[in-house]
């Protein structure tokens, strides 16, 4: 298959995984499957976006290891937000904590709200972790701090 060819089939791909929400196998199968090259769940996938690339790096971190004893449950959930992040939200600073913002922008971010809103729908398993791994970055990142 051509370098062209395999990326616009990874391309078809993501943009599939976007319209409809990616699957928990989708976000926890090999990184080399998902980036075509070895990358770790708890790396920023944006780095391009650099003004919160060091907040996404720890967030992922404390994810990752959030849960220790369901060690799966715990690399789903810290895929789960490098999906996210990979489709473009942003980690801006809110009255307490640090929170979930969704970069709407067709050139480096979501396509529109409904389509953030429609993605944001894979963290539902992890409603009662967000908070607290949010809570966590902040004291280890504390606001006004990037």
């Amino acid at each position: 298959m051509s370098i062209e060819a395999d990326f616009q089939r990874k391309l078809a791909e993501r943009k599939a995984i976007r319209k409809k929400g990616p699957t928990v196998d989708a976000l926890i199968k090999a990184p080399e499957e998902r980036y075509g090259f070895a990358r770790s769940v708890t790396e920023d996938p944006r780095p391009d976006l650099a003004e919160d690339s060091k907040l996404w790096g720890e967030l992922l971190r404390i994810a990752a290891g959030y849960q220790l004893v369901d060690r799966e449950k715990c690399m789903a959930f810290a895929a789960t937000l490098n999906y996210l992040r990979g489709g473009g939200t942003r980690l801006v600073a809110g009255n307490k904590i640090w929170v979930l913002r969704p970069e709407i922008d067709c050139n480096k971010g979501w396509q529109s709200q409904e389509e953030y809103d429609n993605a944001k729908t894979c963290l539902n398993p992890y409603k009662d972790w967000i908070p607290h791994a949010l809570s966590e970055l902040t004291f280890l990142q504390p606001l006004g701090n990037k």
